[in-house]
């Protein structure tokens, strides 16, 4: 049956999660009873033209579901216990059963621009293939530390931890990253001013709900972080794209800047993908033209920790002496994404309505993983584990650099390695960079497309290449096998 199986690396969805929704499809239609055996992974990468790793990855996910079992001694299965009212006939169109298909549901006009959102895409429950960026290296994660400092709080705070908590966030926690910050990032705040969310996501669709009217006009750099984008195109902003250059984002110099403008964001210390920093003489401008407008900054300070050639840059919000920056940081970068744990630093004004805001979104994050984090800051971990990582990281931004320089030559050009967690490169004009970010996922590779971070279209494509995940020692293939994919995309021959 893995010959219905047809595989399509034209289309935008990986090769692998082309080969779960066909295979969980025929199960359900019956085309693969209970009890079938599916070939052996490599025999079924062959007969499909794909890697393993694809293969690999659809029969894990299908197991996790239910839909299959690894049986020791007889391979893969179709799970023998499915429910039968599952396992009956689909019609082949919607609305070819006896029953007429339902009405569309409704939605208010904010839930309509949520569902049109494009998601940001999430590896859910995977590891992390080379090279998604944003994630970290797991195996670093300082599990016996947290689990000892986890120990000791459910011992000391019991009744605490188990019962609500503050919506603005643990006091432990809120000093210590105010302290964090006020020394490593020149940030001039209290702890009354930070505000603890589930993750930099959070914090932005908070500001988004409590800045942003329908219509408004938000400044957005271009390309850029496209989780921002969703939150406020989710709030019915007007998106107004800020393009671009080496010194950062280009606020007012190449097109007339809306004065009714409610909200500029940015990553002044390293732009989100391309890397870059955003100047002096630009950052007074841009907080002169708040105060004179009125409008607010949000400065997306996510990465800043992990500079390779000097100290982390002071923040954007340091220079501000109107009150016009709210400040967002993640501890993501630093530890780990599933920890959901993020926070915002606001200007006086901003601190009680935002408290009150989060109070009805999700009341407070869990208190447990806030003392935990509080107690690891206090003590100074994290500051020994962020110069840890600096020198790992350090060493694979190194080990792709050199990669690519050897692999991939002139087929690309790398235009941010200075800082964080990733490089972007620039290939070749005309070179379809979604078509190179497909055939690399079909490889097991994920590389991806710049123009995926833009709202215009870019006068030339490129790759967007985290190494956090990256261990030296995998990068030459993975690397190896990125190559092969721009080289297939552009035409020539191995």
């Amino acid at each position: 049956m893995i010959s219905k199986v047809m595989l399509d690396r034209r289309t935008g969805t990986a090769l692998h999660e082309q080969l779960i929704d066909q295979l969980r499809d025929l199960i359900l239609s019956g085309d693969l009873p209970p009890g079938t055996r599916l070939p052996p992974s490599r025999k079924a990468a062959r007969e499909l033209g794909v890697s393993r790793n694809v293969v690999v990855l659809a029969y894990e996910q299908l197991q996790m579901e239910g839909y299959l079992e690894a049986r020791v001694g007889s391979g893969t299965r179709v799970q023998e216990r499915l429910p039968g009212h599952l396992l009956r006939p689909r019609p082949s169109h919607p609305g070819n059963g006896t029953s007429p298909p339902p009405d569309p549901p409704r939605f208010s006009t904010p839930g309509t621009r949520l569902a049109r959102a494009r998601p940001i895409p999430l590896r859910h429950g995977q590891g992390p293939a080379p090279f998604l960026p944003g994630v970290v290296a797991p195996e670093h994660f300082p599990h016996r530390l947290w689990s000892r400092l986890a120990g000791r709080l459910w011992r000391t705070r019991t009744r605490e931890l188990v019962g609500y908590g503050r919506p603005e966030g643990d006091p432990i926690l809120r000093d210590a990253i105010a302290a964090h910050v006020r020394r490593f990032r020149a940030v001039r705040c209290t702890a009354e001013q930070v505000l603890i969310t589930s993750g930099s996501q959070q914090a932005l669709d908070l500001v988004a709900r409590m800045m942003i009217d329908p219509g408004d006009p938000v400044l957005v750099e271009d390309p850029g972080y496209r989780g921002a984008r969703v939150a406020f195109e989710a709030a019915g902003a007007q998106l107004h794209p800020v393009p671009v250059d080496e010194d950062g984002g280009r606020f007012g110099e190449t097109e007339p800047v809306p004065q009714e403008a409610r909200l500029v964001y940015t990553a002044p210390s390293h732009q989100y993908p391309m890397g870059v920093t955003l100047t002096l003489s630009r950052r007074l401008r841009l907080l002169e033209w708040a105060r004179e407008t009125g409008a607010w900054i949000v400065e997306d300070d996510y990465d800043s920790e992990f500079r390779y050639g000097s100290r982390p840059l002071p923040a954007l919000q340091g220079l501000d002496p109107e009150g016009r920056v709210i400040y967002l940081g993640t501890l993501s970068k630093v530890l780990a994404p599933g920890l959901r744990l993020g926070f915002l630093i606001l200007p006086e004004p901003l601190v009680e309505p935002f408290r009150s805001a989060r109070t009805v979104t999700d009341t407070h994050s869990p208190s447990i993983l806030q003392a935990i984090l509080g107690e690891f800051i206090r003590e100074g971990h994290l500051e020994r584990h962020i110069a840890k990582l600096r020198g790992i990281y350090a060493e694979r931004r190194e080990a792709l650099t050199e990669a690519l320089r050897g692999q991939v030559g002139d087929l690309g050009e790398v235009v941010s390695d200075e800082a964080g967690l990733h490089l972007t490169a620039l290939l070749p004009p005309g070179v379809d960079d979604r078509k190179v970010s497909r055939l690399a996922a079909g490889e097991g590779v994920e590389a991806p497309a710049l123009s995926d971070y833009a709202i215009r279209e870019l006068s030339r494509g490129g790759l967007v290449l985290g190494f956090g995940a990256a261990p030296v020692e995998e990068t030459p293939g993975a690397v190896r096998r990125l190559a092969a994919a721009i080289r297939e995309a552009r035409g020539i021959s191995a």
